[in-house]
């Protein structure tokens, strides 16, 4: 079985990458940065990319980006700014670096 890039290291790399852009932390940003780095099999499932009918018309990975943002909140790591907005901060900001 080939393993793959934690989640959690995906997002708060995705979140650091995004602070480039004007869109900054953007949910909608972080689905572009992820699905632009699906090109190389080995940071995730490229069945991620996927879309899901009993989910609607996004595709696996965004459901996914979601459920780890909400863990990442929870644990203190990011703090949500607003609708679809998301911040690293300090704690996070250093395992993101550290990735």
């Amino acid at each position: 079985m080939r393993k793959h890039m934690p989640w959690r290291h995906i997002v708060l790399g995705a979140i650091l990458y995004s602070e480039q852009s004007n869109d900054a932390g953007s949910l909608q940003k972080l689905y572009e940065i992820v699905e632009d780095s699906g090109q190389d099999a080995s940071l995730f499932n490229p069945r991620s990319l996927e879309v899901e009918p009993r989910w609607g018309e996004r595709q696996r990975f965004q459901h996914t980006i979601r459920s780890t943002l909400s863990n990442l909140v929870k644990e203190g790591l990011v703090e949500h700014v607003g609708r679809g907005k998301y911040r690293l901060i300090a704690e996070g900001r250093e395992l993101a670096r550290n990735v």
